[in-house]
């Protein structure tokens, strides 16, 4: 026959299966908080990204006016080129044709305050299309990004 069990026993029996039946719920717990604070973190980045999202939207559309405007001002830079050695071409054959002239007459070509200065502009343009030059490469690399 079976022996009964004893109160000491029947105590025992239930305490163990008390605590046998609460570890779940303490690991059920920590798994539900340890959910929320990801849910929180992921609601933070969220906020975060969308924030970023917007900047950069904003500063895609500003890109892209500076690029048109960069590439409206590069067509400008190349015209400006243009001209400046077309003109600084006829400055040449004028200098040339006003230094044979003045040879001939025997008069000094420096006499002439026109001389002086044209000379003088044919120079600064050469310095300046250097500069537009540089600047070409700066907008055409504008227009590339």
């Amino acid at each position: 026959m079976k022996k009964k069990p004893t109160d000491h026993e029947i105590l025992t029996a239930l305490n163990k299966i008390i605590k046998e039946s609460q570890k779940p719920k303490k690991v059920e717990l920590g798994l539900v908080d340890d959910m929320g604070s990801v849910d929180k973190t992921l609601a933070k980045i969220w906020d975060s990204s969308n924030k970023n999202i917007d900047l950069i939207s904003d500063l895609d559309d500003k890109v892209e006016q500076l690029q048109r405007k960069a590439e409206g001002l590069l067509k400008d830079l190349k015209s400006d080129s243009s001209k400046m050695n077309k003109e600084r071409d006829n400055g040449k054959k004028l200098i040339s044709n006003f230094e044979k002239a003045t040879k001939e007459l025997g008069i000094k070509p420096n006499d002439s305050a026109e001389y002086k200065r044209l000379s003088k502009r044919i120079t600064e343009g050469e310095q300046q299309n250097d500069t537009i030059k540089d600047w070409i490469r700066v907008a055409t690399q504008i227009t590339k990004i």
